[in-house]
């Protein structure tokens, strides 16, 4: 049985980028807060403080990583967008 080589087209590799998007957001949200629940749970204190730092923290880094992830896609539709506005000055 000989097998076939993989064809990998940009689309594909696009929709797994968008994939990993999304991963990256659950990640950055859920390990910080878990985290600072964790810590919340062997400090005992009445109210979540480092829960809510957590989830502070998450949300800084969830929004870091998906300005620094998305922005090679924005650059590209730009630089599309100027090449198709010149194409027909």
């Amino acid at each position: 049985m000989k097998l076939k080589p993989v064809v990998v087209t940009k689309a594909f590799v696009l929709a797994l980028q968008f994939i990993m998007v999304g991963f990256f957001i659950a990640f950055a949200l859920i390990l910080p807060t878990v985290l600072g629940w964790w810590v919340d749970k062997k400090v005992a204190w009445g109210f979540p403080v480092f829960s809510i730092v957590g989830l502070g923290l998450g949300i800084l880094i969830m929004v870091y990583g998906v300005i620094a992830m998305i922005k090679p896609f924005l650059d590209e539709a730009q630089k599309q967008t100027k090449d198709l506005l010149d194409k027909y000055k």
